[in-house]
């Protein structure tokens, strides 16, 4: 009895002992815990009958990482590769044996490099064309965000079928050396972006402007025309002092319905379009700027600005959205193909007394519900509504324009700021299933309700769902 009672009490030892240690590993080691909290969520997703069916000789549930984007990204691309890869290779050392985690190689021969490449830099949408391919079950998305003294990050699982966020980890704060780039003046920031594009001499006739937006909020602040100004006319600087007699035809995005990232006659090969992206951390601002042309072609250029060198009323200091908002995917058309855009671009920006126009296409027939939250903090459905003559379903393949009455529009008033709209495409009619107060139409949402507008399409059963969200910039 005695020696049983010992040895149960040394088993048990050896158990905490196992379980302080496996804890330890994970503290240690973030990503031994990003896959401990993936796995057990995709578990509940899987099911216990469909596990046993597995393994008993079933094909096994394939999970993939997204590569991050490379346009996209407060972070050097390599790292961002190396944490990814560091996920993948603990997930599968923690494989519960039903699920087959795919590797980059596996990747490249599932959809051709090329195609995977396409997809994240022209916009193409990842989740689509793997569930197009039927070949992976569950896709693994990172996400990065500047913080203080570093960055954030954080992985979610998306069923490639559905749509719909199956698991999530937690945030992990990350140290970032602030001394890896020597901070630069704006003058001098502009300078050296403009001497990497000029230097490739991409056969540049036409350049149109787009905006520098905020890359975890989207938002198109006033620094973004200054920026951008100031670097296209510092860009024909340069080469016109390489090329006698060059001359640069510059000129603002088009106002027209979204059929091409530029307009009709910039499809060739010497008209660009220049935009970016920016981060704001406690010291700095890094910048990314883009110059990409109609077949694709693009020149890149990555730098850190001194957050002093910027006047705040340029950037505001509280430059952050509220998590909720920001989670919201921005470009992700989901398994609906669901794509926003406007009479002034997918990032516009309208000065007072101008009129907005939605556009929205979609690859599935799909029941659209959009909800529109203005400066003053007012929020509320606007499609479908009560004005409307025929219900919210809109067409694969159809430019649908938005309002559909005369009753309402979208008329730019004060006060000026940053205005936020958001889609959800469904392949079954959900107002029946939504909260009331998302389900009526031209009334304002109360905030709490508000900020859980995505958790409440995506606690809907049995749908197949896309999201998007847009920023709208109103000043005068």
């Amino acid at each position: 009895m005695t020696k049983s009672v010992f040895l149960k009490i040394g088993a048990i030892i050896m158990v905490a002992l196992f379980c302080l240690h496996s804890q330890a590993l994970a503290e240690e080691n973030p990503f031994e815990a990003y896959a401990d909290e993936l796995i057990t969520t995709i578990e509940r997703s899987v099911g216990l009958g469909q596990k046993a069916m597995l393994k008993m000789g079933m094909d096994k549930v394939s999970v993939a990482v997204r590569p991050f984007p490379k346009e996209d990204l407060p972070i050097p691309q390599d790292m961002a590769t190396a944490w990814n890869e560091k996920l993948r290779s603990a997930l599968i050392r923690k494989n519960p044996g039903y699920l087959r985690v795919v590797s980059r190689e596996d990747l490249a021969i599932l959809l051709k490099e090329t195609e995977a490449i396409n997809a994240f830099e022209e916009g193409g949408n990842f989740t689509e064309t793997l569930a197009r391919n039927a070949r992976v079950r569950f896709l693994i998305i990172g996400k990065i965000r500047p913080a203080p003294g570093g960055v954030e990050l954080f992985y979610e699982c998306k069923e490639v079928e559905t749509g719909h966020i199956v698991a999530a980890s937690d945030h992990r704060r990350f140290a970032i050396d602030p001394g890896r780039e020597k901070a630069l003046t704006v003058d001098a920031a502009i300078t050296q972006a403009a001497k990497e594009i000029a230097g490739r001499d991409p056969g540049m006739e036409i350049l149109e402007t787009d905006s520098l937006r905020d890359g975890y909020t989207k938002k198109v602040p006033p620094f973004s025309d200054f920026f951008l100004k100031q670097l296209a006319a510092e860009i024909e600087r340069q080469i016109s002092s390489v090329r006698v007699g060059y001359t640069l035809k510059m000129r603002g995005m088009p106002a027209r319905p979204p059929v091409k990232a530029a307009s009709d006659d910039c499809e060739a090969r010497s008209c660009f379009k220049l935009s970016g992206l920016y981060w704001v951390s406690d010291n700095h601002i890094d910048v990314l700027v883009n110059v990409r042309n109609g077949l694709g072609e693009q020149v890149n250029w990555k730098g850190r600005i001194g957050r002093d060198y910027v006047p705040d009323d340029m950037i505001p200091v509280d430059n952050t959205a509220a998590p909720e908002e920001a989670d919201i995917p921005q470009d992700d058309t989901g398994p609906m193909g669901l794509k926003l855009s406007t009479n002034m671009g997918a990032h516009p920006r309208f000065r007072l007394g101008e009129t907005m126009k939605l556009y929205i296409e979609v690859k599935q027939d799909a029941y659209l519900n959009c909800y529109y939250r203005q400066a003053d903090g007012v929020a509320l459905r606007f499609f479908p509504n009560r004005y409307m003559t025929t219900d919210n379903k809109v067409m694969a393949g159809e430019l649908n324009i938005l309002p559909r009455t005369d009753r309402i529009s979208f008329n730019m008033k004060e006060p000026e700021g940053e205005e936020k709209l958001h889609c959800f495409a469904t392949d079954k009619p959900v107002a029946s299933k939504l909260p009331a107060t998302l389900a009526t139409d031209l009334t304002p949402i109360p905030q709490a309700d508000f900020r859980n507008l995505s958790a409440a399409f995506r606690a809907i059963p049995d749908i197949r769902l896309s999201e998007a969200s847009m920023t709208v910039t109103v000043r005068n």
